[in-house]
């Protein structure tokens, strides 16, 4: 047991953000999927906005991620 408890609301508020998250992830996919089909490949452009947007994303933490991540790191959080 890492020693964080979550109560109910922060817990759904977790699962809530993760299918979000899976559910775009799922998305962005099948759209490279059907666009692979059809001949279209991304450009070096296209690929860079692609983890521009995923470090955008990864840097919204949640709280209650932020709080872990300090615990782990020997922070106090605030």
């Amino acid at each position: 047991m890492t020693g964080i408890s979550l109560n109910l609301p922060e817990a759904m508020d977790v699962l809530r953000d993760y299918i979000e998250h899976e559910q775009a992830l799922t998305a962005q996919i099948e759209l490279a999927v059907k666009e692979a089909d059809q001949g279209n490949f991304a450009t070096d452009d296209h690929v860079a906005a692609m983890r521009a947007r995923r470090i955008a994303v990864a840097q919204r933490v949640h709280p209650i991620h932020r709080n872990r991540r300090d615990a782990a790191q020997g922070l106090e959080s605030s």
